[in-house]
């Protein structure tokens, strides 16, 4: 369950912070728009809409001209859905394993006598 939980925990940490620049908001998207092969895109900042979701992760560049350009890389959604759901799992399986283990013998006394 550990495993699972700490890769969902990276997965939303890499979908989160992936296009952070604090200092200059919509490079990351002029960057991933040349790395398209849109050539040396200049606009001013205003010209570009970044919105973020959080279900699904998403961080998506929206330029005036209509192009758009997501910057969470598309794998990073299936995998933390499925250590999200393997962690569940592995929370059922816990779950299922406790309440099957045997308690001793009725009446609460040594299971010798």
């Amino acid at each position: 369950m550990g495993l699972c939980l700490s890769a969902a925990a990276l997965l939303a940490a890499v979908g989160g912070l992936t296009g952070l620049n604090p200092a200059h908001p919509v490079r990351p998207c002029v960057e991933a728009l040349a790395g398209q092969g849109g050539g040396g895109y200049r606009t001013p900042d205003a010209d570009i809409t970044v919105s973020r979701t959080l279900v699904p992760l998403s961080v998506r560049c929206d330029f005036s001209g209509g192009t758009r350009v997501e910057l969470v890389p598309a794998w990073v959604n299936p995998l933390l859905a499925l250590s999200l759901v393997g962690a569940a799992g592995c929370v059922a399986g816990f779950v299922r394993a406790a309440s099957a283990a045997p308690r001793g013998a009725p009446g609460g006394g040594h299971p010798a006598y």
